[in-house]
């Protein structure tokens, strides 16, 4: 028995202006994640297929201006690393990805430099956000700042306060 990933992932719709027109997408959401976070409490992750999972939320990392499969995204390089998806809010995307993958054991599927710089940009370096991380334990975003030393989080003395 396989639980179906239509279950985990959120359907919605994006708005390129790069192309002008939208998009239909699939991310990780609220809702995925506790699903997960249930799954993985009750011994049961095995009944997710984790390798389409964990393909499917990676691949919604912001490298370049055209990712493939995803809609294309004018001023990339200011998400690059975070998950985003244009219209919709970029911490908050990057938070569910990033849970999900710590529980799938997928981090090592992402680029976690890009990911942790992406963060420190849209905090500007000092814990600010243009908009509020969702009122959700954190404790994904402090693991990855943990396992990848990072010179940009070497540079905050009280990282594990502003990104909590």
């Amino acid at each position: 028995m396989q639980f179906k990933l239509e279950f985990l992932l959120t359907r919605g719709q994006s708005w390129s202006w790069v192309k002008q027109e939208r998009f239909n997408v699939t991310r990780i959401g609220d809702y995925g994640l506790s699903q997960l976070r249930w799954l993985r409490d009750v011994n049961c992750l095995d009944l997710v297929d984790r390798k389409e999972l964990i393909a499917q939320i990676a691949s919604v990392q912001t490298l370049s201006g055209t990712p493939p499969g995803q809609p294309p995204i004018h001023d990339w390089r200011d998400v690059r690393g975070l998950f985003f998806t244009p219209c919709w809010p970029a911490l908050q995307d990057t938070y569910f990805s990033l849970a999900a993958l710590e529980i799938l054991g997928g981090l090592d599927r992402i680029d976690l430099e890009a990911c942790i710089e992406g963060i420190l940009k849209r905090h500007q370096g000092k814990g600010f956000s243009p908009r509020p991380i969702p009122a959700v334990s954190t404790n994904t975003t402090l693991t990855v700042a943990r396992v990848t030393p990072s010179p940009p989080l070497n540079r905050c003395g009280s990282s594990a306060r502003w990104i909590a």
